[in-house]
């Protein structure tokens, strides 16, 4: 049985959600509104849109799919429309969207609609299983998986684990057959339907395909099947009734079911508090070099496959370590939406997160930028990030892409242009010169010829410095360094010749300008990072 959530309405939920999938883009009745439901939308059917219901754009395709979907959910009183937004949303759509007074959600592109379904229904619904008490009770999203792909195949489903012990099924029944109502009611399949589910190589082939099966026995409804599977490891297995055979469509959508159930199950099995810390550790020597790189591969599925680490700052210095822990959850939440292998943990102001990645390494940067600027985009100021990416690394080398993520995230840190992402495959250069820079001690940088200058400079009123640092950065263009200076060409060569008889500045040797330029690149960076 269903009880609506305490606090069932849109501000709970979006402040569940906003760090990790969602975004207000507009609230025309703010988010005090009342939520009963969450439905996909379809524009050719919205009789299921009941008032109060958050509906998934999941058809909508642009601008004007949009503004005519708000007036349609508008009429049905639905509260809040999530969709996935190209860019902002446009004027059009705006003006649908407080006309309805419909709430328009954000979506990550690459988030998975029935994912997210099922975390909204976890948050909306409390279920209570038979002796249970509402608010004692957990595993709630198993049952919102249940009530999702019940909508889908269009029939009632069960979750069960490897041993067929029911673990969740959906509160919608339907038409039912006695062995589902001895299953639910049993808590377990009882074993006269093992011995026929066995007999009839039926547990067999379910178990050994990737992919949902059709069936049908005398004395029971048909069935369609699917294994839940992590890898290869056989976690359970989801079953639902159906009339008759299902299109291809319904069999992927239910493939996907399983596939969340799978990471609602690990999740489930793993995440207790002390295993939560014991993961923590062991990615935390994993990324230090502290050993350990077996056990970590095995613990966080990385055996045998490329990585990519990523080093999260939450921008406001005020109270870090308390916006790393949310951005923890949060953004083990988003990972797990975009079915993406890998482990996050904090280590005082620093999250790190662990991403498997395709062998080819152009892929797997476009794929890990697209993650982190999607993470980084969420939630708005109040959950903004920056995010360092280092390189593609085996296991072994985790260190080293955890190294070239703080290298990124510095690079970010010390040039807000960049924005909120970098990677180390974009910004090397400037974070190997921020390493050397780094190396630099006081007495590197007490360069004789340039103390000279300064002092020059400051009795006599001269510019030689100046002058010294933009040739340098234009490169000895003398006519780019007079435009920069404001002055004529002639006056730069004049003021040349004079760093060079005054001075003794070799500016002819490629050595002499490098050393320079690197003094001085280390002067400008001291300043900064002191500011």
């Amino acid at each position: 049985m269903d009880h609506p959530a305490p606090g069932a309405h849109l501000e709970s939920l979006v402040s569940a959600l906003s760090d990790a999938l969602l975004e207000v883009v507009l609230a025309p009745a703010g988010l005090g509104v009342g939520v009963s439901d969450v439905a996909m939308y379809d524009p050719d059917d919205v009789s299921g849109l009941s008032p109060g219901t958050i509906a998934l754009g999941v058809g909508i395709r642009g601008p004007a799919d949009l503004a005519a979907a708000l007036y349609e959910l508008g009429r049905a009183g639905v509260a809040a429309l999530c969709v996935k937004l190209g860019g902002g949303l446009d004027e059009r759509s705006r003006q649908a969207a407080k006309a309805a007074g419909v709430a328009v959600l954000a979506v990550p592109r690459g988030a998975s609609w029935l994912h997210l379904a099922v975390l909204m229904r976890s948050l909306l619904f409390v279920r209570t299983k038979p002796g249970e008490d509402p608010a004692g009770t957990d595993g709630n999203s198993l049952f919102a998986i249940a009530d999702t792909a019940t909508d889908l195949i269009g029939g009632p489903v069960t979750i069960e684990d490897e041993s067929l012990r029911v673990l969740a099924f959906s509160v919608t029944q339907g038409e039912i057959d006695v062995g589902r109502r001895e299953t639910i009611l049993g808590r377990r399949v009882p074993e006269r339907w093992v011995s026929l589910l066995r007999e009839q190589d039926i547990l067999h082939r379910v178990y050994s395909s990737r992919d949902p099966i059709y069936f049908e026995i005398d004395g029971m409804r048909p069935r369609v099947a699917c294994a839940i599977r992590a890898g290869d490891d056989l976690l359970g297995s989801m079953w639902a009734v159906v009339s008759g055979p299902v299109g291809d469509a319904q069999l992927r959508q239910f493939r996907e079911a399983a596939a969340v159930a799978a990471l609602h199950l690990l999740r489930d099995q793993a995440m207790s508090r002390a295993t939560r810390r014991a993961h923590a550790t062991a990615l935390i020597a994993l990324l230090f070099g502290r050993g350990g790189e077996v056990e970590a591969a095995e613990r966080f599925g990385l055996a045998g496959k490329r990585l990519r680490v990523l080093a999260i700052e939450p921008a406001d210095r005020n109270g870090r370590e308390r916006s790393v822990e949310r951005h923890w959850s949060a953004l083990e939440l988003f990972l797990a939406s975009y079915r993406v292998a890998g482990a996050v943990a904090g280590s005082g102001r620093m999250l790190y997160a662990v991403v498997a990645v395709d062998e080819d390494d152009t892929a797997s940067l476009r794929r890990t930028r697209e993650l982190a600027t999607n993470y980084a985009s969420m939630g708005g100021r109040k959950a903004t990030v920056r995010i360092g990416i280092g390189g593609a690394a085996g296991v072994h080398d985790a260190e080293r892409s955890r190294r070239e993520a703080e290298d990124s995230l510095r690079v970010l840190t010390h040039d807000g242009h960049r924005g909120l992402v970098a990677a180390i495959d974009d910004v090397r250069p400037v974070a190997v010169l921020h390493r050397v820079l780094d190396s630099l001690g006081p007495d590197d940088l007490d360069c004789l010829p340039l103390r000279r200058l300064e002092q020059h400079d400051t009795e006599h009123q001269t510019a030689y410095l100046e002058t010294l640092s933009t040739l340098l950065i234009a490169r000895g263009d003398i006519t780019v360094a007079a435009e920069r200076l404001h002055i004529h060409a002639n006056t730069v060569r004049y003021r040349l010749r004079k760093l060079q008889e005054m001075f003794g500045l070799d500016l002819d040797g490629v050595d002499e300008w490098l050393g320079l330029s690197l003094v001085l690149a280390a002067r400008s960076y001291r300043r900064r990072t002191a500011g």
